[in-house]
């Protein structure tokens, strides 16, 4: 079989796609894995067809983001699909070419968190295939999306001891995180699957968004204003045996300050803070994140556990309210509502919330919209 060129990257073929949730899925039988692609790195992995380039890649990929933006995030798209095997050829970048990290190109070039290229991968349960060499048993998966904080029952199917969990939550503020984790479990045992909700959106004039089903904190109030409410954080997505036990859990993302100011990306052993020096803190393994304040009234209020904290209000007429915290694991701390709507003068956002337990695979800030958790088996 012909190699095809370093510069134009081709696919793999051996895997099997579908579409689950607004994510790709691809099912390698080879090497048993299942691969979640997010929109980003889906785009990039369907134009390598051997013929595009990657600098054609960019030019489809370009939308709202500027050329400079497009091409590093297909670059690192192609990094991510080579890492995960799901290309035929090495990729070879120019000569003399440096590349972005991923912190850089949030920071330096400005590329929004939810358009990094994501590529989440688990082990695909062992086929019950006889050693003749029958075609292996496609693994069975189970996608729960409706956000419930008194939790859906899954009862596990007979025969089966594993389950694959990866659990994901979110805000459309600061993008919620994921958590990964392969549980034991007993052939017919109830678990409860919890869906998080996104936080709400602050509304006129000047009140903070509602908190997101499962722990998110509402925003803060602002003052008489369009855009001075701070909005509310994202609610946490899991899997929960018995009554207490959690078993993975993925934190929500922080709401935006009153004033247009980033909340935190939930996710991770740690969420991430709120933008501004304001924000709140994010979500750790032991305690919330504290809430954010600038010595006054306005200030947040702390995490705690699975929830996160609300947003700071401030009635002043030109004030903005904090953005609420993500909830998790310990949720994030509510933003600082002192501000005024002038160039830099927004209140802080809310701290994403942690994700649990350590063990699992975490990525931050990788989803908008509600929450959802997957079974495989």
């Amino acid at each position: 079989m012909q190699k095809h060129l370093p510069q134009y990257p081709k696919r793999i073929e051996t895997v099997h796609a579908e579409t689950l949730e607004g994510e790709l899925c691809l099912y390698d039988w080879q090497r048993m894995q299942v691969h979640n692609l997010n929109p980003t790195a889906a785009k990039v992995w369907e134009l390598c067809d051997g013929q595009t380039t990657p600098q054609q890649m960019a030019a489809q990929l370009h939308g709202d983001l500027t050329p400079a933006q497009a091409e590093e995030l297909v670059w690192l798209a192609l990094k991510r699909l080579e890492q995960a095997h799901l290309l035929e050829n090495k990729v070879v970048q120019p000569a003399g070419r440096k590349g972005y990290t991923r912190r850089e190109m949030l920071t330096r070039l400005g590329v929004a968190a939810i358009m990094l290229p994501v590529i989440s991968t688990i082990v695909a349960p062992s086929p019950v295939a006889a050693q003749s060499g029958a075609a292996p048993v496609q693994p069975h998966t189970q996608t729960f999306s409706t956000p419930t904080a008194t939790g859906v029952a899954f009862v596990v199917p007979a025969g089966v001891t594993s389950l694959q969990g990866g659990a994901v939550d979110s805000t459309p503020n600061g993008p919620g995180g994921r958590a990964t984790l392969t549980i034991a479990v007993t052939p017919g045992e109830t678990l409860t699957v919890l869906v998080g909700g996104q936080g709400g959106n602050a509304t006129s004039p000047g009140n903070g968004g509602a908190g997101g089903t499962n722990g998110g904190g509402a925003g803060g109030d602002g003052g008489n204003v369009s855009s001075g409410g701070g909005g509310g954080g994202g609610g946490w997505s899991g899997v929960r045996r018995g009554a207490t036990l959690l078993l993975v859990v993925a934190g929500g993302g922080g709401g935006e300050g009153g004033g247009n100011v980033a909340g935190g990306g939930g996710g991770g052993t740690t969420g991430i803070a709120g933008a501004t020096a304001d924000g709140g803190g994010g979500g750790t393994q032991a305690a919330g994140g504290a809430g954010g304040t600038a010595g006054d009234s306005a200030a947040g209020t702390a995490g705690s556990s699975l929830q996160g904290g609300v947003g700071g209000s401030n009635s002043n007429t030109t004030a903005c309210g904090g953005g609420g915290g993500g909830g998790g694991y310990y949720g994030g701390g509510g933003g600082d509502g002192t501000g005024t709507l002038v160039p830099g003068g927004g209140a802080g956002g809310g701290g994403g919330g942690s994700s649990y337990p350590p063990a699992a695979t975490h990525q931050q800030g990788v989803r908008a919209g509600n929450g959802q958790v997957i079974l495989t088996w």
